[in-house]
């Protein structure tokens, strides 16, 4: 995942979706991503596809969107991405550098595959001065010579650059009587141009020596020091500075935090922040599937999270919206429904008409901006409308639908009334489908005065094989009900050829009974003329006391 994969803008339908609320995004992300270049635009869904969209899908050769589980922030919203790291056989000395040079409090240690190894702060690097005060030894996590070498910028003179040194650092600046009393075999001993010091310190069995002050030792104790096994390295430095440099030198995973906490990218930020807080160094490494190393996370970095960034089209109600929408940045609106409530924090294009369907402002924004749809957005868009108007019969249709599918049916290369059939068809098969998918796979939830709605509706080409299962559904019915706790759950079991709807209905079934004068003693009542949802249904119930 990269960063410009967390820059996308989603443009989402509602939940349940229908084939507007698949197609309408897919044709508006297409169209924003040639209107706006610099930004990318990505389509997602969130639910499953119904049989009628996959069959649009399918028929114009178009890719299933991606599911969009939310759009809470995330770990990947709050990273940074450019993460300064260092390799696992760096010195403490290397590893501070970088702090000071890039101006950073962590580096990561990571290994070939840039996997993460170790986690260094200035807190670790603090730790090791505070501990260099006292007894300093290198039997813990010896280093190599290279690393020696390395970190004093000097010259190996004698010795092999993979050899680990294990002993004590220690200053040769004392009588050769003294450093008898004083050195240990095995010390690392730092010395200036002393002949004796230097003849002393391998005799008592040092297992380097560290000639400070940049002048090269005789050859008789070059010499010396390969009969002895020694190692022999040159430092431009002075005594002094050679000492701390050489304490430095100890490799940075040896004081590295090697259990750091690590997060994927698309880990919900607020569920982390808990352990962020409790870390004692407030940081966090970002990795992988693979466990390789994205990014990394600090407590400031929670402060001032990228917001997601989303465009709604074809619905604005919260309930219907995408999980954690509130946490969002909301770009745009594009609906044919009523507002729904939602709250936004800056302004932004709301194009909200009472049309047939949310494609038909789609292909009018196409129109506006002057770009031509290609045959795969035009019949999905086609697709779209013919689906939300009930082939041009609901009572929603307006002129704009109309004057889009004219236009759009020689675009997508179809007769739109054939194409509308085959979709009907593929539509209204219910063979092998259960009551509980039919009654959930295109549902919409309202609230109005109080009381709380769940209206579903499915098309049939045949409504006798619905009230063959009418035990069925009316159980499906209950069961949402009772786990949405809902007042009313009603199911419209549309049929366009006949040009009216079934309605099963539990709960306050007086309510549905007073708004459209019929009795649902048998479970169920038909409603000629009935095909919108929106435009019939949900105003009469409204009006009733809904």
């Amino acid at each position: 995942m990269s960063r410009e994969e967390a820059d996308v803008i989603a443009v989402v339908g509602h939940r349940n979706p229908d084939t507007d609320s698949i197609a309408s995004p897919i044709a508006y992300a297409w169209l924003k991503s040639r209107e706006e270049p610099e930004e990318v635009f990505q389509a997602f869904r969130l639910g499953d596809l119904n049989r009628e969209t996959r069959f649009v899908l399918d028929h114009f050769n178009t890719p299933t969107p991606p599911l969009l589980p939310h759009v809470y922030q995330r770990v990947r919203e709050a990273m940074v991405w450019d993460v300064v790291t260092a390799p696992q056989d760096a010195t403490s000395y290397e590893v501070g550098f970088l702090m000071r040079e890039k101006g950073v409090r962590s580096v990561p240690l990571v290994d070939a595959e840039t996997r993460p190894v170790g986690l260094v702060t200035t807190r670790t690097l603090a730790e090791l001065y505070i501990h260099e005060a006292g007894t300093f030894t290198f039997a813990e996590e010896p280093p190599t010579v290279a690393q020696v070498v390395r970190t004093l910028e000097g010259r190996l003179l004698v010795g092999r650059p993979e050899t680990r040194l294990s002993g004590r650092p220690v200053v040769a600046a004392m009588t050769p009587s003294l450093m008898r009393k004083f050195m240990q075999p095995g010390d690392v001993v730092i010395v200036a141009n002393r002949l004796d010091a230097q003849r002393t310190s391998l005799e008592l069995g040092a297992s380097a020596l560290i000639v400070s002050g940049g002048i090269r030792p005789r050859r008789q104790i070059l010499e010396m020091a390969r009969r002895r096994n020694a190692v022999v390295i040159l430092s431009p430095h002075s005594t002094a500075s050679t000492l701390r440099l050489v304490r430095l030198s100890l490799p940075a995973i040896a004081m590295a935090e090697v259990h750091p906490l690590t997060f994927s990218p698309e880990e919900i930020l607020s569920d982390i922040v808990p352990d962020m807080m409790q870390d004692r160094h407030g940081v966090a490494l970002v990795v992988d599937e693979e466990t390789r190393l994205l990014g990394i996370l600090t407590r400031h970095d929670l402060l001032h999270p990228k917001r997601r960034r989303v465009i709604l089209v074809d619905h604005s109600e919260p309930n219907q919206a995408v999980p954690g929408v509130e946490e969002a940045d909301i770009l745009e609106i594009l609906d044919h429904h009523h507002l729904g409530g939602l709250e936004t924090r800056a302004p932004l294009r709301v194009w909200v008409q009472p049309v047939g369907c949310s494609a038909t402002l789609v292909f009018r924004r196409y129109k506006e901006v002057g770009i031509t749809p290609p045959r795969e957005m035009a019949g999905l868009m086609l697709a779209a409308i013919l689906s939300d108007t009930m082939l041009l019969r609901s009572p929603t249709t307006t002129a704009w639908d109309r004057d889009a599918v004219e236009a759009l049916e020689t675009l997508a290369g179809v007769r739109w009334q054939e194409f509308g059939v085959e979709m009907y068809r593929a539509k209204t098969d219910i063979t092998g489908l259960s009551a509980w998918d039919l009654v959930t796979g295109d549902l919409k939830v309202y609230t109005f005065g109080g009381t709380r709605m769940a209206i579903g509706q499915v098309e049939v080409a045949d409504r006798e094989r619905v009230l063959a299962r009418l035990d069925e559904f009316r159980a499906a019915l209950r069961r949402l009900q009772e786990q949405g706790a809902y007042d009313v759950v009603l199911l419209m079991v549309t049929d366009v050829l006949a040009e009216g709807s079934l309605i099963l209905a539990v709960g306050n079934t007086r309510l549905v009974e007073r708004a459209f004068g019929v009795s649902l003693k048998e479970g169920y009542a038909w409603l000629p003329g009935v095909l919108s949802r929106k435009k019939q249904v949900v105003p009469a119930l409204v009006e009733q006391g809904g």
